[in-house]
């Protein structure tokens, strides 16, 4: 739908003859002879988002229902449409695969700012905070993309304020402040908990702690990951 009514012109030889060819030059041909050719569009879409929100979200799509769409708009000629061969819908993409990209996100961020001195310990509550209670479910908003930019917005942000603003690498916790709702169903303000960056002691004092425990109990304790605000 974003592409000029020219190109459509052009798109329906090679779909019909799998070439394109220059008007008066018999010579240059481009055979797309072996190819697969992919249109995207977002037209339709509302179709399989009403069944994401009012049915079964793994219920077979109608592709029907999505020809149908296509045909009303003023977007596709019918001449496009019936060279298609078939239509693929694109769910929207599961809870479980968000809170992947999400975590991958942020964790690529924390391994650029992290140090020997500075490590960061996220909560695992904070990723399915972003996903479920302050990303959109409106596939047409962004999907991973308005979540990865709720990661930059509520954590990264928050986190690299805190960096600006202390002298010392010191550990930081990244943890949730309130109960957030996908905890509790009848909550409805999805604000109810927010992100907070908490500074921990610095670890050779966690260390020289451990170190005189270690004297008084007479057993060597190691310091595998210990954060304490």
């Amino acid at each position: 739908e974003k592409a000029h009514p020219d190109v459509f012109n052009i798109l329906l030889q090679v779909l019909d003859d799998a070439r394109l060819t220059v008007e008066g030059n018999a010579n240059r041909v481009v055979s797309f002879t072996g190819n697969i050719i992919n249109l995207t569009t977002n037209l339709g879409s509302e179709v399989y988002q009403n069944m994401q929100r009012y049915s079964d979200p793994d219920a077979r799509i109608d592709t029907e229902l999505i020809y149908q769409a296509l045909a009303e708009s003023d977007v596709f000629e019918t001449a496009v449409l019936g060279r298609v061969d078939d239509i693929v819908p694109f769910k929207p993409l599961p809870q479980h695969a968000m809170e992947f990209i999400s975590g991958n996100a942020l964790r690529y961020n924390l391994d650029i700012v992290e140090t020997d001195k500075r490590r960061i310990l996220v909560s695992p509550d904070v990723i399915p905070y972003i996903v479920e209670d302050r990303t959109s479910k409106d596939s047409e908003r962004g999907g991973a993309r308005d979540a990865k930019r709720n990661v930059r917005n509520i954590i990264l942000r928050k986190l690299a304020a805190h960096i600006a603003t202390v002298e010392n690498e010191n550990p930081v916790i990244i943890h949730l402040t309130g109960m957030p709702r996908f905890k509790d169903e009848t909550i409805a303000d999805p604000m109810s908990a927010d992100v907070l960056i908490t500074e921990c002691y610095p670890m050779d004092v966690i260390d020289g702690v451990l170190a005189k425990l270690s004297q008084r109990m007479d057993k060597r304790l190691y310091n595998d990951g210990l954060y304490v605000p």
